[in-house]
């Protein structure tokens, strides 16, 4: 095995192997990065080296911007893709890093089509769960532009439904492998850290190289408020409205769509869950839906959901079109008696359907009872919380727009939609209005004031203050507004990811208050349908925890009788940063091992630990292949994150006595556990999870060689063992791409020369761009590569005499 080394030093030597060394400038112009934000950026390129694309998901207030703009250095033309809200934050956070501002394409730009302006070498996407969904145009967009350049994704909660939102996510650089590959291997691919995470590194020492005054100021800067559990705000509960709108029949689709009648009257329940004024909008805009059907097929015509958009819908009148000119002329089939009969069918339906609607919208015309309460509840909040700065949410402007009219005679209100921000003496703009509610709190995007400012002046802006803030979701990304200590969910959102989204803009570290008190508006309707709702973020919440961890910012809903004393298991992700924190513990405890010496030369070494369970802990480098660990204590050897962080948690112990027949043992199993991996290569079975265009491949591969005449197979085999090589690496987007760029390649002899130049690059460990590829292995090697090997050893208590 080797030398027989203390415990510490086989700790050390495994954190070096695992960690390696920090070698970047971590200054960004007036910008010093922070430990933890310092620590994760080599990871970051390494992943991006080696897999093509990494996705950040770290919680909110940890500073994502800063370690991109770190990750980007070097880069000659980074992209930044971001809601068009971002644009500013992305701009002031380059200027203090003293870095130039990296080119911007905002989301909604790539909706539309939009292409860089040039090619980049790395793209970077903030908020990346806006491009979550495949079938979208900003998604394929995306797909293109990240087929040629290592993607960077940026998102605190990437998981709004289910685990497929990551899968999409990581397909955008693996290829469509990710959408079979199991949730463990897409969880190697994702880097979370939470407030507490890094505070409590702190705490235990991590960064000893860090001065103490430093170490204090970052612990200070990172501590998270306490969040209290949401607190439901009950409205009378109105069954009959509900039973009216799941009686609504089903609407008529376009001539081009379908019908989706559960849809249609989900959105309706949704929005009357908001306020009444939503449902009212809601129900007004699909009256003149129906209204403008009802005319095309008066007409004679059928339209399609292009055609219907001609009958233009807003501020709450209807501009009819002219049937004669923006519909074609009836089609062939639709002539004669058949055809007239189906449209009278078709007519009665969409009449029926209106009548519905306009019973709903008469019911609800005049001042709102609900909505009256719901105003009602948020002037007890002001009067409960004097002082404190109220944060409220809805997904809808209408929402919003109601709540401001029930308040606006309350100092202090202000809304905030999408066309604008509004107090009770007028419109104001959007930073105007952050400026008076955040006011000099990161993220505000407003000057600070002047250092001259008088009295008068500071009297004048404690008077124009905004307290209480009521905005739609579009508010719930990308600012610091940790002043304000209030929130009030308006309504419930599709997701929990978008309920933690609304939480972090103010349970964020360095929060001016310790506690964060949540509210939220319970629907008026029964408490058998608020459990459906609720039954459905929970399920949300559950896929998201389990995919990149449980949320940061504390409970996100009301405490549930069934599972409220469960605790979830820890997702892989969180064990991994588990595992990084305690093999820096190891590091700094226990000194750098032979840090001028290359890791690939160190001489296995071995040591015993007494723990409480039995087991062993083995560090294992491939030539070529970034190091790992495999453990074992009472079940068969696993590389499982979880699987490690319990065994390290169990090595922290004292010096054991180191049984030399134990070491054996434990290099049985290595070297059994070794084998059956080598075994698995050979058979082809280490990648099972191959993207569509490597299978294509494939199967070309086999074609061309069972065509080949015997004779001439033999000078094919050196060839063709390469191309197999290189096709069953992997998955890559980019290699995807470039495999189907040579699919269209008609002639077979110069596609397998084309396939032989990418593999070229591939088979000694070298990326077809030319990067070191750490994936790819030395396949040869027959003994298992052990570095570091530590005994967990159960000491038995003397014996008494």
């Amino acid at each position: 095995m080797g030398a027989i080394d203390a415990a510490g030093a086989v700790r050390a030597r495994i954190a070096r192997q695992l960690l390696g060394a920090r070698a970047f400038d971590e200054r960004l112009g007036h910008i010093t990065l922070r430990p933890h934000q310092a620590t994760v950026v080599p990871l970051l390129r390494e992943r991006l080296r080696a897999h093509g694309g990494a996705l950040l998901a770290d919680a909110v207030g940890l500073g994502k911007t800063y370690v991109a703009l770190a990750v980007a250095q070097g880069s000659r033309a980074p992209l930044v893709i971001a809601p068009a809200a971002l644009r500013a934050m992305w701009l002031q956070a380059a200027a203090r890093a003293e870095v130039a501002p990296p080119a911007f394409m905002s989301v909604e730009a790539l909706s539309r089509g939009a292409a860089p302006d040039a090619p980049p070498d790395l793209v970077i996407v903030d908020e990346a769960h806006h491009l979550r969904t495949t079938g979208t145009r900003r998604y394929a967009a995306l797909q293109s532009i990240a087929a040629r350049a290592p993607l960077l994704l940026l998102s605190a909660t990437p998981v709004h439904n289910a685990t497929r939102d990551l899968a999409a996510l990581c397909a955008l650089f693996l290829g469509d492998a990710a959408f079979r590959m199991p949730l463990g291997e897409l969880q190697q691919h994702v880097v979370r850290r939470s407030p507490r995470d890094v505070h409590n590194g702190l705490h235990n020492g991590l960064h000893n190289d860090v001065r103490n005054d430093v170490r204090n100021d970052v612990r200070n800067e990172l501590r998270l408020p306490r969040v209290e559990p949401p607190r439901p705000l009950g409205l009378v509960p109105d069954d009959a409205l509900l039973l009216a709108l799941a009686k609504i029949p089903a609407p008529v689709p376009t001539s081009d769509g379908g019908v989706a009648q559960a849809l249609c009257a989900m959105s309706l329940v949704r929005a009357w869950c908001s306020s009444d004024a939503a449902l009212r909008a809601t129900a007004r805009r699909r009256l003149a839906t129906a209204h403008a059907l009802t005319a095309a097929l008066e007409a004679g015509e059928h339209p399609t959901r292009h055609q219907l958009r001609a009958w233009a819908y807003a501020d709450g009148a209807l501009q009819l079109a002219l049937p004669g000119i923006v519909l074609r002329p009836a089609r062939a089939d639709g002539a004669g008696d058949g055809g007239a009969a189906a449209r009278a069918r078709l007519l009665d339906a969409v009449r029926a359907h209106a009548t519905a609607l306009a019973r709903v919208v008469c019911a609800l015309a005049g001042p709102s009872d609900a909505d009256r309460r719901r105003g009602i509840h948020l002037r007890r909040l002001t009067v409960k919380h004097d002082g404190a700065r109220v944060l409220a949410f809805s997904h809808s402007a209408h929402t919003v727009r109601a709540m401001f009219r029930e308040l606006r005679d309350l100092p202090g209100v202000c809304a905030l939609t999408g066309a604008g921000a509004e107090i009770a003496s007028g419109r104001i703009s959007r930073a105007d209005a952050l400026q008076r509610f955040a006011g000099h709190s990161a993220g505000a995007h407003a000057p600070a004031p002047p250092p001259s400012a008088t009295g008068a002046a500071q009297a004048r802006e404690r008077r124009d203050a905004v307290t209480m803030l009521l905005a739609t979701d579009l508010l719930s990304e990308g600012l610091n507004l940790q002043h304000a200590s209030v929130v009030v969910h308006l309504d419930l959102p599709w997701t929990a990811a978008r309920l933690e989204q609304r939480v972090g803009r103010v349970a964020r570290p360095g929060s001016a208050r310790d506690t964060v008190h949540v509210y939220a508006m319970s629907p008026p309707v029964s408490g058998e349908a608020l459990l459906r709702v609720d039954e459905r973020l929970r399920r949300k919440l559950g896929a998201a925890s389990a995919a990149v961890g449980a949320p940061s910012v504390g409970p996100l809903l009301w405490p549930s009788p069934e599972s409220g004393r469960e605790v979830a298991a820890p997702s892989e992700v969180e064990c991994r940063e588990r595992v990084r924190a305690m093999l820096r513990v190891w590091q700094t405890d226990h000194g750098r091992d032979h840090p001028d010496l290359p890791l690939q030369h160190h001489s296995p070494i071995a040591g015993s630990v007494a723990a409480p369970r039995a087991g062993w802990i083995a560090c294992l480098h491939e030539p070529g292949a970034p190091p790992f660990l495999l453990v074992s204590i009472g079940a068969a050897p696993s590389t499982a994150a979880c699987a490690v962080a319990e065994a390290l948690a169990l090595a922290e112990g004292p010096n054991g006595r180191v049984d030399s027949s134990r070491i054996v043992v434990a290099r049985a199993e290595v070297a059994d556990w070794w084998q059956s991996r080598a075994a698995a290569r050979l058979a082809g079975a280490h990648h099972l999870v191959l993207g569509s265009a490597q299978r294509e491949a494939l199967r070309r591969l086999d074609t061309l060689l069972s065509r080949t005449p015997r004779h001439e197979r033999a000078a094919l085999a050196g060839i063709a063992a390469r191309v197999r090589t290189a096709l069953t690496e992997a998955p890559s987007a980019r290699r995807d791409a470039q495999l189907a760029g040579l699919g269209n390649t008609i002639d077979d002899t110069a596609w397998l020369g084309g396939v032989d130049a990418l593999a070229a690059g591939t088979e000694r460990g070298v990326a077809p761009d030319g990067v070191a590829d750490p994936l790819v292995a030395d396949r040869a090697i027959a003994e298992p590569p052990v570095v570091a090997l530590l005994l967990l050893a159960v000491e038995e208590p003397p014996p008494i005499p």
